[in-house]
């Protein structure tokens, strides 16, 4: 058999700030109803949000929201956290009310 010689692929061939086309938007969409037809139980279903927001927090982390709805800013990894000089409160004490005193 021949060999079939394929030229290399220019370096500005990928762009990765240009718009994605039609082609790349209709391949997510088919491995969006492979993902979702695979799920069939609730164990499975939060694996998949679980890998799927992981990986759409790599991509966008600008769009995923977090519990109050603002996006998580990203850690800083040089300067270590403070102690906060507030007491701690044991787990019974903080939330038994403390009696009121008669004044």
């Amino acid at each position: 058999m021949e060999k079939i010689h394929v030229p290399a692929v220019p370096a500005d061939a990928y762009n990765p700030m240009r718009p994605a086309s039609d082609l790349v938007k209709t391949q997510i969409r088919q491995l969006q109803t492979a993902i979702f037809a695979a799920v069939d139980t609730e164990g499975e279903a939060a694996r998949c949000i679980e890998v799927l927001t992981g990986l759409l927090q790599e991509v966008r982390p600008r769009l995923v929201p977090t519990r109050y709805g603002l996006p998580k800013a990203r850690r800083r990894s040089a300067a270590p956290r403070r102690k906060s000089s507030r007491p701690k409160r044991s787990s019974a004490g903080s939330r038994a009310r403390k009696p009121k005193t008669k004044r």
